[in-house]
């Protein structure tokens, strides 16, 4: 399962991509990446937690790119200055 989630971030529509993944431990959680970040991910039980996660996961990954730094996405800036 592979859903993409239209979430409204100020007045930004952004995509994210959802899906179901089996842990070897029996369990399952749903995953959640912004194909803008490479390697940008989160999870949760549900898919809404998964998304939810997904801002936390956003922030720390812009973060780290300060702190490596590199430059911020010129969309990140455009979608917080609407916040």
């Amino acid at each position: 399962m592979n859903p993409n989630v239209t979430v409204n971030h100020g007045s930004a529509v952004i995509q994210e991509v959802v899906w179901l993944d089996h842990l070897s431990t029996g369990g399952d959680v749903y995953m959640a990446s912004d194909p803008r970040l490479p390697g940008c991910l989160s999870h949760g039980a549900t898919v809404d937690e998964a998304s939810f996660n997904l801002e936390y996961a956003r922030i720390a990954y812009i973060d780290s790119m300060v702190l490596d730094g590199l430059d911020i996405p010129e969309w990140w800036i455009r979608e917080w200055e609407d916040v």
